[in-house]
């Protein structure tokens, strides 16, 4: 019994780190959009939230429970063009 307990906490984990991963990976390629279309000084984070169709808390939210989002990809990318 313990053993498939172990097993379901185990799945449910793997579910939760895929899920959290694509909500991370859409802020990170929407945030390098907008820096493409409107310049690393022009974007917010309304604007931001308003393509990712979430509220600017939320997506402060969303941000602040993830501190390791990859922001140093989207830096290496507006940095590159």
């Amino acid at each position: 019994m313990a053993e498939a307990f172990r097993s379901f906490v185990d799945m449910l984990r793997q579910q939760l780190v895929a899920l959290f991963s694509q909500r991370e990976e859409k802020i990170v390629i929407e945030t390098q959009r907008l820096v493409r279309q409107l310049g690393p000084a022009r974007v917010t984070i309304q604007d931001l939230a308003h393509d990712l169709k979430l509220s600017a808390g939320h997506l402060v939210a969303s941000i602040a429970a993830q501190p390791a989002i990859r922001w140093r990809n989207i830096s290496s990318a507006s940095a590159s063009r």
